[in-house]
């Protein structure tokens, strides 16, 4: 199982806005965004197909992966079957979809002939696909030049988990959200942030209670 992150390994609700508002104007905004939200893997995220964005039932589902061994593997299944899940699609996350499809059909108008059709969502102006481990270089870019706390593109993950914590989701909810195998693995990795939220709201209860 993987070694429980330190606090330095997650942003804070702050750090995320903050990080959100400098990238706001590249292409990286809206795969953070969507990460923050969702907690996608970066396999996952660079894995997904419009044809998984259900737009009449509102729906994203994750079941397509790309990862980078010593070669890049396009994948027509998750890291296991926990992984394969369905999310909401939130209004805001739609309104940011519809405008990367009709982004897209503008830069298919723009590149004519030479615009390659990709069924992936996440692609560059002329339709090519990104290499999977594009996220992480511009993230540590973009963390190097504006003097940001480090973290590396899965700790955007770990964020996620972390402000479901602090909102008060169950461990078994979050669990289901990450798409982890089971709640142990949630255990493992963020039960000492649960335990120091508890603690925050045990001290109001103090405060309230003399």
């Amino acid at each position: 199982m993987s070694a429980p992150p330190t606090p330095s390994l997650f942003y804070t609700v702050e750090q995320c806005n903050a990080l959100l508002n400098i990238i706001r104007d590249t292409p990286l905004y809206n795969m953070v965004y969507i990460t923050f939200i969702y907690g996608l893997r970066r396999s996952e995220l660079m894995g997904l197909k419009w044809e998984a964005i259900d737009f009449n039932n509102h729906t994203i589902s994750i079941k397509h992966t790309v990862v980078v061994n010593s070669t890049v593997v396009r994948k027509d299944k998750t890291k296991n079957a926990s992984s394969k899940r369905v999310y909401p699609m939130l209004p805001d996350i739609e309104k940011l979809l519809l405008s990367m499809k009709e982004e897209k059909e503008n830069n298919k108008k723009i590149f004519g002939n030479c615009y390659i059709d990709s069924e992936y969502v996440f692609v560059k102006a002329d339709g090519s696909v990104y290499y999977p481990s594009y996220p992480s270089h511009e993230l540590a870019k973009v963390i190097k030049n504006n003097n940001l706390p480090y973290i590396r593109w899965h700790d955007l993950r770990h964020s996620t988990a972390s402000m479901l914590i602090e909102k008060g989701w169950h461990m078994k909810d979050i669990s289901d959200w990450l798409g982890h195998n089971d709640i142990g693995t949630t255990m493992n990795i963020y039960g000492h942030t649960n335990v120091q939220h508890k603690r925050d709201i045990s001290q109001n209860l103090s405060t309230i209670l003399r």
